[in-house]
């Protein structure tokens, strides 16, 4: 229901030569960047069928998107971004220049939006002027595109990925695009989004000038092997137990959840021991145990599920790096947290966080600890795979199950 965001998927199937329908965002929505479709696409050469309720695009043929000339975006600044790559691959009409004003606001947002597009534009070879309130772009046909892969710098800025991911894919030579992660401010789901429904060619990569540093890495790690155990980090609520039960009985491996196996180590519940000696007892025996487990006691044909919180201890995650050093597979569930918090306000069973009942400041602080910690990544969301607004999205889990 996020106008801004929309524009992506309509920007794609204009590209492309596509057709996509965005539900929820029509002629009804008070939001400025509704109009996207029917002031900026439509008048590159799209289809635009647009209800009180839901807006479709289908693209011209690809290759034929028409210059703008001169637009004021005011209405919609946000937006400015996704028709700037629009423009840099239309050039027909108008001189083959699309001049965007009425956003000068972008100067100061995440990042100077204005000069980033100019600066990362010109990797693909086209030509901008940066001005104080806007943007010119002199489109070029696909062809006279930089050949290359260029790689693309998002300054931590999600519009800036999302909108270059779209330029990627019409690029004769795709894009590599860095800073995956800042999607997750607006859209986490993205990247699935853009693979799975929209059908675009995508592929994880390393950021060119840490390849050699990591193929040198890899050239001194031990093989993997096949009866390696598997490790699944991640939030608590996200699913980790019911994933990793199933999981565990697809491929034929022994199940050991940390936590349970803590408990009947300890001869405690969690919430007692955490209420009785705090977290900080907990975390010694978590750490004790874990190092056991992988080294010792489920090293091989076992797939562990760790508790939310194993990664906040150093030494954890030394024993987690180590352990993928040597070849093994360590998997971080990424949560959808509105989904995680909504659960985790039922389940009163679990002992409240140590610093902070906000979730998403606990979130927020493991993230790049989760990162560090693994080396395979999956997505979690139910909402990704719904059509419905419903909070249960019925059917959802099993697909997720399936794909894990």
């Amino acid at each position: 229901s996020d106008a801004s965001s929309a524009t992506y998927p309509l920007a794609f199937a204009a590209i492309t030569g596509s057709e996509c329908t965005v539900p929820n965002i029509g002629s009804a929505s008070l939001q400025g960047d509704a109009r996207f479709a029917v002031d900026v696409l439509w008048p590159m050469g799209c289809t635009v069928e647009q209800t009180t309720t839901s807006t479709t695009v289908r693209g011209p043929p690809r290759g034929t998107l028409r210059a703008l000339g001169d637009i004021d975006m005011e209405p919609m600044t946000d937006a400015f971004l996704t028709a700037a790559v629009l423009a840099a691959v239309a050039p027909t009409s108008n001189d083959g220049v699309t001049r965007i004003r009425g956003i000068a606001n972008q100067h100061v947002k995440e990042c100077d939006r204005i000069e980033a597009m100019c600066d990362q534009l010109a990797k693909f070879g086209v030509r901008t002027e940066n001005h104080a309130d806007g943007i010119d772009v002199y489109g070029r046909s696909l062809g006279e595109l930089a050949a290359t892969t260029p790689s693309v710098h998002c300054y931590d800025d999600h519009r800036v990925a999302m909108s270059f991911s779209i330029l990627a894919c019409a690029a004769p030579g795709g894009a590599e695009i860095r800073e995956r992660r800042c999607v997750g401010k607006t859209w986490p789901q993205w990247w699935d989004v853009l693979a799975r429904d929209l059908g675009a060619p995508i592929a994880g990569a390393d950021p060119k000038d840490e390849k050699k540093e990591k193929e040198t890495a890899d050239e001194a790690k031990p093989a993997a092997t096949a009866q390696k155990s598997i490790v699944v980090i991640g939030m608590r609520g996200v699913g980790k137990t019911s994933l990793g039960r199933v999981a565990a009985h697809a491929l034929g491996l022994k199940f050991v959840d940390l936590d349970e196996h803590l408990e009947a180590d300890v001869g405690k519940s969690i919430p007692e021991i955490v209420n009785g000696s705090g977290w900080a007892a907990f975390r010694q025996h978590e750490s004790r145990l874990l190092a056991q487990v992988l080294t010792q006691t489920h090293a091989t044909g076992t797939l562990v599920v760790c508790g939310g919180g194993v990664v906040e201890e150093e030494a954890n995650r030394s024993v987690l790096k180590r352990y993928m050093a040597s070849g093994a597979p360590v998997v971080c569930l990424m949560p959808n947290m509105q989904h995680v918090a909504a659960y985790l306000n039922r389940d009163k069973t679990r002992p409240a966080y140590a610093i902070t009942s906000d979730i998403n400041d606990v979130y927020a602080r493991r993230l790049p600890l989760y990162a560090e910690c693994c080396n395979y990544e999956y997505l979690v969301d139910k909402a990704l795979l719904s059509m419905t607004d419903e909070d249960d999205h019925p059917g959802a889990w099993a697909v997720i199950e399936r794909d894990f």
